[in-house]
């Protein structure tokens, strides 16, 4: 090759490198250094993306000496669309850190998103931020007949650490580290190469399931979890309380279609659904209560108003008007009639609950006495021959040792409902 045929050569492969910088987000490239204190917006614009990306984006304030006083924060904004408040993504003591996925598809391909914070007051500490690529999962949510769930894919580790928390941004759904898929299906943005521990779930009474994963560096990766069969009866509705504040109208119907929430209302009961799993006794003496209105069992300490997690305790209204309170298994009572010649109340009772559930026992009580005390291992309908006088509450309880597969500490499974005697 001739002098200038290698100028030639050389002059391309710098044309060559040039492009790939402009058309690549480098790994981790910092916008902006180390922790320092604003007083004012921070305005930073971000390089033209050619790929899914996630601004990680990190904070820090001084320990409270005056609890009195407007703790240090900041509201941030991607391209003028509100993401959320720095203190709501913590990952440590006055410490935070917030991932934003951005998505970029061939029509938006080359855009520079603004990132802007606006601290308030004075003394946050706001840095570093970095661009890194994200890593695409293709997920779908199925049934075990392969029909498409909307639902939830939460993140509950990545590298074996904490999982990353997302903010609100364009045409992506997030919840601290969960995802909500409104079709069944979508793509998640996730820390590159990261081997990263999912659960996906909707309401309890679909069995949530688990799935290790490791996110490709490039490209996109399939995901397909399967949860367990739907136990509600036909005409069954979870209710729960009207949204919470701040969510708009696409955000509610969201949320309400991964959780399944049929109907909301003010209720005038309402009872908390960590008091139902940590003192179970305490909700049993409430329900007998006929001087009280039915309650209904509600969580919504999450963003976005979701509950804790899939073993949460719900509030099902049965086509009968019943309410049945439970974290996954079933009490569907069929017809209960008072015979005319014994005066005993015969009936049915449908005990129904998923394979990972340990169970334990059905009780049957009064506010005086209990009436059946059954030992299950399975599955059944159990015969009901009750010596009661008309009126009577009568408490029907499942409770079961544990979920197979969760954290010896996690939430046993329960169910309740109230059956008034003919």
């Amino acid at each position: 090759m001739g002098r200038d045929g290698v100028i030639r050569a050389v002059s391309a492969v710098r044309v060559l490198v040039c492009m790939a910088a402009l058309f690549t987000v480098a790994p981790g490239q910092v916008l902006k250094g180390d922790a320092t204190p604003h007083l004012g917006e921070v305005r930073i614009e971000l390089p033209a993306l050619r790929a899914p990306s996630l601004l990680v984006v990190e904070g820090s304030r001084p320990a409270a000496a005056d609890t009195g006083l407007p703790r240090p924060d900041a509201e941030l904004t991607l391209d003028g669309k509100p993401v959320g408040r720095l203190s709501d993504f913590a990952i440590g003591r006055d410490h935070f850190r917030i991932h934003i996925p951005i998505d970029v598809t061939p029509q938006d391909r080359g855009r520079r998103p603004v990132f802007e914070a606006a601290p308030r007051p004075r003394g946050l500490l706001l840095g570093p931020v970095t661009l890194a690529r994200a890593g695409v999962l293709e997920v779908d949510l199925v049934d075990p007949l392969g029909v498409f769930l909307p639902g939830i894919v939460e993140i509950v580790s990545a590298g074996g650490g904490a999982p990353p928390l997302f903010g609100r941004a364009p045409h992506s759904p997030h919840a601290g580290p969960a995802w909500l898929l409104g079709s069944g299906s979508g793509r998640v943005l996730v820390p590159a190469g990261a081997r990263l521990k999912l659960l996906a779930w909707t309401h309890p009474f679909h069995a949530p399931t688990r799935r290790e994963v490791r996110a490709g560096r490039g490209g996109r990766t399939a995901v397909r979890l399967v949860l367990g069969p739907d136990l509600r009866p036909h005409g069954a509705a979870i209710l729960e309380l009207p949204h919470a504040e701040g969510l708009d109208a696409k955000g509610r119907e969201l949320t309400d279609n991964v959780l399944g929430v049929t109907a909301r209302d003010k209720h005038p009961e309402i009872v908390a659904a960590e008091m139902v799993l940590t003192v179970p006794e305490l909700f049993w003496t409430r329900l007998l209560r006929e001087d009280r209105l039915p309650p209904v069992v509600t969580d919504r300490t999450r963003p976005c108003g979701l509950p804790a997690g899939p073993r949460t305790p719900r509030t099902l209204k049965l086509e009968s008007g019943r309410l049945l309170h439970s974290n996954g298994p079933m009490l569907i009572p069929g017809p209960i009639v008072r015979n005319r010649d014994t005066r005993r109340v015969d009936g049915v009772l449908d005990v129904r609950f998923h394979s990972d559930v340990v169970p334990d026992r059905l009780v049957l009580r009064t506010a005086d006495k209990t009436l059946l005390e059954l030992p299950m291992d399975r599955s059944q309908r159990v015969p009901l021959d009750l010596k009661i006088a008309p009126g009577t509450r009568v408490l029907a309880t499942f409770s079961g040792k544990r979920f197979a597969g969760d954290p010896l500490a996690g939430p046993k499974p329960m169910a309740a409902i109230i059956l008034v005697m003919p």
